[in-house]
């Protein structure tokens, strides 16, 4: 997983392209980590249409924009990024047990 901080548009094109990216992960009791599911702002998947090279630039302008000057992203559904955490074992070793979600350096809480 990344270690050293990505520009916004890598980082939103990985989610674009793979639905995922390497600074959200799953840890697990066992010391294992893996990637979780990540599902785009459904106000900035309209800009997929802007072609696949241009995508992710356009994704991360229009959030920078939402959030300039502390106008919000927008309410409701609209603005919130979906994390889908497997659920069961360790993937890589089926012991260990699902510890917690991780942004970066940050821990994530998680609802159910």
């Amino acid at each position: 997983f990344s270690a050293t901080p990505r520009d916004l548009a890598t980082v939103l094109g990985d989610v674009i392209k793979k639905g995922s990216c390497s600074e959200i992960a799953v840890e697990y009791s066992c010391g294992h980590a893996g990637p979780a599911e990540v599902q785009l702002a459904p106000f900035l998947r309209g800009r997929r249409s802007a072609g696949a090279r241009e995508a992710p630039r356009a994704a991360a302008r229009a959030l920078r924009l939402a959030c300039r000057g502390g106008v919000a992203a927008p309410s409701g559904e609209d603005g919130v990024f979906r994390v889908l955490v497997p659920g069961g074992a360790c993937p890589c070793c089926s012991v260990g047990l699902r510890r917690g979600l991780r942004c970066g350096g940050g821990p994530l809480g998680t609802l159910g």
